[in-house]
């Protein structure tokens, strides 16, 4: 493992489950591990990291100049700011389709984020969505406001609504092609639809149940992974999954026996595993 990769790895051990790192590499390239946060998505969490050690453990980044740390603390305020001005469009979107009796709950982003010591620390992207079936009415809530709503897409709908780019999803999955697909679908819509689920902070905005955030998790960074690789923050969703949520029992395992997910489960696992050891 080269030195960089080693330091990136203790520095969100210690940001996301408080292990301080058993050794650090004694030369670190400052900036080439600051460009490596940027494109891997986890410059939040490896700052905080890095502040964690300093302050706690007296630890001294050697050769980490003024000008490469005050970089690296502004790209990690302004992840945590963009998660912040994004998070609160869509509280807002939720209530406005909870006075039209529609329930929001959240797809991959805010859920995952919510298996985070800080949730703010997550790289925020799209808002993704499932409204119980409200799909139509709330696509019809936003035209009504004077939002323009894409329906081309057969899975969802998109719109942007003030700071965020939202998926309103009419199915979790692709359901064309193998019976088994439909099946799956059927399942993940069940998990949504009956399972208990947490509302994030104050707002109408819906954590589904763990089962679903572990499977969905699954099914979304493996169609990721087969097309373009994947960063790791993925890798730190699935960490933070595996360390927070219950919901790995036989019948979790099963439904990715059915559906072509566990050996795939396994792999990241057994990536996490190594960068923590």
């Amino acid at each position: 493992m080269d030195k960089t990769k080693e330091a990136l790895y203790g520095l969100i051990r210690m940001a996301l489950i408080g292990e301080v790192p058993m050794a650090f590499p004694e030369s670190v390239d400052w900036n080439e591990l600051l460009e490596y946060t940027r494109m891997q998505g986890v410059a939040a969490i490896a700052m905080d990291g890095l502040q964690t050690l300093m302050k706690n453990e007296g630890f001294v980044p050697v050769g980490l100049d003024v000008k490469t740390k005050l970089q690296w603390y502004a790209l990690a305020m302004s992840i945590e700011k963009r998660h912040t001005k994004q998070l609160e469009s869509s509280k807002e979107l939720a209530y406005i389709w909870h006075k039209a009796g529609i329930r929001t709950l959240v797809l991959k982003g805010f859920a995952f984020a919510q298996y985070y010591p800080k949730s703010l620390q997550r790289l925020a992207s799209d808002m993704d969505c499932y409204l119980c079936g409200g799909y139509e009415v709330g696509n019809s809530a936003m035209e009504r406001l004077g939002i323009t709503v894409n329906r081309e897409d057969y899975r969802h709908a998109t719109f942007q609504y003030k700071d965020v780019f939202v998926e309103n999803h009419k199915i979790c999955t692709t359901v064309r092609g193998k019976r088994q697909r439909k099946c799956f679908e059927a399942y993940l819509r069940s998990l949504l639809e009956n399972e208990p689920t947490v509302c994030i902070d104050d707002s109408y905005l819906e954590k589904p149940c763990d089962r679903f955030n572990a499977l969905y998790f699954l099914q979304h960074c493996h169609r990721h992974f087969l097309r373009e690789g994947i960063t790791l923050r993925y890798i730190c969703d699935w960490a933070m999954i595996l360390k927070s949520a219950d919901c790995f029992d036989s019948e979790f395992w099963n439904e990715c026996d059915k559906n072509d997910l566990k050996p795939f489960a396994e792999s990241m696992t057994r990536r996490i595993c190594s960068m923590w050891s």
